[in-house]
């Protein structure tokens, strides 16, 4: 039997068959090399905490105008410490659709933290009883700390940048709600001119995150 020879246009026709399956292979290929990068993406954590707020010396914690102290040795403060990290572990999908992986604004004010230069909760100013409320935590460090840029370096004051410019304690509002909302870390901020300290300003770092379970527990 005579083999029959393909004419010009069948064979035109199987190449492109053939390039149309190739190229189906190589997008597939891409489509499933995305959905793995997606899925690797949605799955594992990362801490959108500002590095710098490291483990406190203590917390207390405010309650409708009373206070509790958890110490680091307690077992409460075991718990408070899960679920306080725990609020900043998001996905890294999360976090970039949030602009917020390994990225934090510093707003530092003028505005005074306290009303009297004894500078205790019952002085706070106006401006940090509206924003944190009736129940807060404070973060208190043995040592005073500098502020840290997103990109590692130190943050100094924008109006005297030669002072030296540290905090000692961070305060953050809780809140019942179960949802992930605006959420600021308030630094009392104390500039320095040769060992005499200035009235502390307010100095904030606003994320993303829900503390409904650090409220349900502790308040």
């Amino acid at each position: 039997m005579e083999e029959k020879i393909p004419s010009a246009h069948e064979a035109y026709l199987d190449k492109k068959l053939k390039t149309r399956k190739i190229s189906f292979a190589v997008v597939m290929g891409f489509v499933l090399a995305l959905a793995v990068v997606i899925l690797t993406l949605g799955c594992v954590k990362v801490d959108i905490r500002p590095q710098f707020v490291t483990d406190p010396s203590y917390v207390t914690i405010f309650k409708d105008g009373s206070s509790r102290i958890l110490n680091t040795s307690d077992e409460k403060y075991q718990q408070f410490d899960k679920l306080y990290k725990d609020m900043f572990d998001v996905t890294y999908l999360s976090a970039i659709f949030s602009g917020q992986l390994g990225d934090y604004t510093i707003v530092e004010t003028q505005s005074p933290f306290f009303t009297s230069a004894t500078e205790t909760e019952n002085y706070f100013s106006s401006e940090i009883s509206q924003n944190l409320g009736k129940n807060f935590v404070k973060l208190h460090f043995s040592e005073t700390k500098n502020l840290y840029r997103a990109n590692g370096n130190v943050y100094t004051s924008k109006y005297a940048p030669n002072e030296e410019f540290t905090y000692q304690d961070v305060y953050f509002a809780l809140n019942e709600e179960n949802v992930v909302k605006d959420f600021t870390f308030f630094f009392p901020m104390k500039g320095n001119i040769g060992g005499t300290p200035k009235s502390s300003t307010i100095t904030k770092i606003t994320l993303r995150a829900n503390t409904s379970k650090l409220y349900k527990e502790f308040i």
